[in-house]
């Protein structure tokens, strides 16, 4: 049994070494994931702003091609230069 001793010393400190690093492996790669969504979901946030501003932007725009909108521009336009 003397003549095994070392080599189950081996095996187990190697398991468990092991074990511990499949272990810490696992952790930093649930953390890296968890950061990952995050860091995601605030850049879809940000698309999401983005988006709608363009939008607002873009509508506002064909809006004022519309002679109807030009013409109410310009008459508030008018209006306002003169109660200065």
């Amino acid at each position: 049994m003397k003549e095994f001793l070392p080599y189950i010393v081996t095996i187990i400190s190697t398991t468990i070494s092991g074990l511990i690093a499949y272990i810490t492996a696992t952790k930093k790669t649930k953390i890296e994931i968890a950061k990952m969504k995050l860091e995601h979901e605030q850049k879809i946030e940000l698309i999401k702003i983005e988006s709608e501003k363009k939008l607002e932007n873009d509508l506002l725009i064909e809006a004022m091609k519309i002679p109807v909108i030009q013409q109410a521009i310009a008459v508030g336009a008018k209006e306002s230069m003169r109660k200065k």
